[in-house]
């Protein structure tokens, strides 16, 4: 649970290298429009680039779940 806390810190505050302490290195996001980003430092350079670009950037967790043994579910969202 707390690894969940610290990527979502590091993702509103946009510290990349906290962000990237938090992912093993064969993370793979499948986006809305089923893009793919594989990789630690490609979906951090991703995330870089995209972030920023919003303006007013807003990222409100509700709730984390933790789901044993090694999962979890996190309602959020972002604005």
């Amino acid at each position: 649970m707390r690894i969940l806390e610290r990527y979502f810190d590091a993702l509103r505050a946009q510290d990349w290298g906290a962000l990237a302490s938090c992912l093993s290195d064969d993370v793979h996001r499948t986006g809305p429009y089923l893009d793919e980003v594989r990789g630690r430092q490609p979906y951090v350079d991703f995330l870089a680039k995209v972030l920023p670009s919003l303006l007013g950037y807003e990222l409100e967790v509700s709730r984390i779940r933790e789901v044993p043994p090694h999962s979890a579910i996190v309602e959020l969202s972002e604005t």
